[in-house]
């Protein structure tokens, strides 16, 4: 199970095994950039919010025994598979912030250079979480303004990361559903 996880690493570029110098695994610049506390681009907080999936759990199960999975996903015992119904846990609806954040910090660069030839003075942002692709697309346009519409607890958390980056006085955040 190891070697197939670490040839399958190995293809996404996240490490890189030195076969000439008996198998050596090296963490990646890939890993590096998107797995390392501290880093802008951050994506640990994005996966950690996963581990509820079944197909996580499966993926550790083949791990863990070297056996194969079953074709069909199985719902994890225990765990609500509406995972927006569970928003109203405060705990949980900061994960998925901060996993919501994580992805955006590298996907909302990217989209904001994509339509960096649209006109963009105001933006609503609905189910903005953290408010993080807003920012992204405000980030080169100085005079813009964003309004991020999202039910709470989520809406206090995106309040909370947009004072925090500094972005309070230029996107608002609207609470609703």
């Amino acid at each position: 199970p190891a070697d197939v996880l670490l040839t399958y690493l190995a293809a996404l570029g996240l490490v890189e095994r030195e076969l000439a110098d008996g198998d050596r695994i090296v963490v990646g610049e890939l890993a590096r950039r998107h797995f390392v506390a501290g880093s802008a681009f951050d994506l640990r907080p994005y996966y950690a919010s996963l581990a509820e999936r079944p197909a996580v759990g499966e993926l550790a199960a083949v791990l863990r025994t070297d056996r194969p999975a079953a074709w069909a996903s199985a719902t994890a015992a225990g765990v609500e598979p509406d995972w927006s119904g569970r928003l109203g846990d405060a705990g949980f609806a900061g994960r998925i912030t901060a996993a919501m954040d994580a992805r955006a910090a590298v996907l909302g660069p990217a989209l904001a250079a994509t339509i960096t030839d649209l006109p963009l003075a105001a933006l609503l942002d609905g189910g903005g979480s953290s408010g993080s692709y807003a920012a992204a697309l405000l980030a080169d346009r100085p005079d813009a303004r964003a309004t991020v519409f999202e039910r709470t607890p989520v809406a206090d958390a995106a309040r909370t990361l947009l004072a925090d980056r500094g972005l309070a006085d230029r996107i608002d955040v609207v609470t609703g559903d």
